[in-house]
């Protein structure tokens, strides 16, 4: 009986110990209370703190969220174009960032008639490095010139078809044209 209550003594000590650390943590710094609340527009304007001033402004009057921005970086491109072409529902209402060079699709493939505006870096295809990947692009605004490096921020929107799988696209909400290009041939 003297064993089992020491057991509960221990046990209770222990969770006190846990309680008080978590309560000095949760705490903070003695200055904390003492500074000003944080204007609106200073956290607003922290939002997009990495992302030009004119993007951030486009994407504050769409109403997105920072947290709704899926940017795809140039290690994993492939990867995370398939996963969002393969995955489309996990992505509803998730705009898409990535940079890539800007094309009609009739260039690419070599038929005048298709129209598709793209945004793509090549990749590995079926005959060796033939292959490209990247998104089709819904845009009206000034138009770059093809094969030129944009980054694009856009809407993931998919249209059903009759095939299997539904077309998906950006409708774009901004696209700049960057001085500095990355690396067009991606592998992962």
């Amino acid at each position: 009986m003297k064993n089992k209550r020491l057991w509960i003594l221990l046990l209770l000590a222990a969770a006190a110990i846990v309680l008080v650390v978590t309560l000095h943590l949760m705490k903070g710094k003695p200055d904390d209370d003492k500074k000003p609340a944080e204007p609106a527009e200073s956290a607003a304007a922290a939002e997009f703190a990495n992302t030009d001033p004119d993007v951030a402004d486009a994407l504050r009057a769409a109403g997105v969220k920072p947290g709704d921005v899926v940017d795809i970086q140039e290690k994993m491109f492939l990867t995370t174009v398939y996963d969002i072409t393969f995955n489309p529902d996990n992505y509803k209402d998730k705009v898409i960032a990535l940079e890539g060079m800007f094309e009609k699709l009739g260039n690419i493939v070599g038929v005048p008639e298709a129209e598709q505006l793209l945004v793509y870096r090549r990749s590995p295809g079926c005959c060796g490095n033939d292959g490209f990947d990247g998104f089709e692009i819904k845009y009206s605004g000034k138009m770059p010139n093809f094969n030129d490096w944009v980054k694009v921020y856009g809407i993931l929107r998919q249209e059903k078809t009759d095939g299997a799988m539904p077309k998906i696209y950006l409708e774009v909400i901004s696209m700049k044209v960057l001085q500095t290009r990355g690396a067009e041939f991606v592998e992962q």
